[in-house]
């Protein structure tokens, strides 16, 4: 069985990924780790990972922020190719490094961004999550959803092309919710926004298609 190696800050103690892993765990061999980076350290579980999945935001919290070293490990595990998810804001989870902010397709932008693009920001409502028209292959696969009250994650700075897969719209715009990226090396970087509750989180077409975002990306 193919290993997964997923990575999650607590989130203000929403705690998303551990809502997550928890439905997970039974159909994935998983290795998760919350507010822990030790994962990352040299030859440590990273080095085996088949796909690394994060649910993070770099300097968030009170916990321990990851260092240099545990960014270097995460670099060299793009640079072999290897598959990467990005939960929710984890397109930030190292965001202070120049070669992380080039490689995640779109960006959640913190206060005082190194590359100086305007803040992201994430208004609390309703939404419906919706494909595009027409849809790509594996959009298809993907499940609508009416979500309750949530975070909404919209105006990511774009780093590089992306195939959209899922969106919503506020106020007759139209915000990306789910895309495919490749990094600089070659590697498949899938993004999945919704869930800060864990009403979203463990919603079952978010279960669905992080499920399916997963298996895409083992395969690819």
């Amino acid at each position: 069985m193919h290993k997964i190696l997923f990575l999650a800050d607590d989130h203000f103690s929403a705690r998303p990924g551990y809502a997550l892993y928890k439905a997970l765990r039974h159909t994935h061999n998983i290795d998760f780790f919350e507010n822990e980076w030790s994962a990352l350290d040299l030859r440590g579980p990273i080095e085996s990972a088949d796909l690394l999945v994060l649910n993070m935001i770099h300097s968030t919290g009170d916990h321990p922020t990851p260092t240099e070293t545990h960014a270097e490990s995460v670099r060299h595990y793009l640079q072999k190719r290897k598959p990467l998810l990005l939960l929710h804001g984890a397109s930030a989870a190292f965001w202070p490094y120049d070669w992380w902010r080039r490689n995640v397709g779109l960006r959640w932008v913190r206060q005082d961004d190194p590359g100086n693009a305007p803040p992201s920001t994430h208004p609390v409502q309703p939404y419906l999550l919706r494909r595009p028209d027409p849809a790509p292959p594996l959009s298809q696969s993907l499940k609508e959803a009416d979500f309750p009250t949530d975070e909404i994650y919209i105006n990511l700075q774009p780093e590089g092309e992306i195939s959209p897969l899922l969106h919503t719209e506020l106020d007759d715009k139209t915000y990306v919710q789910a895309y495919l990226s490749t990094t600089q090396w070659g590697g498949s970087v899938a993004c999945y926004l919704p869930g800060h509750s864990s009403e979203v989180v463990t919603h079952p077409s978010s279960i669905h298609n992080v499920n399916t975002l997963i298996q895409h990306l083992l395969q690819s």
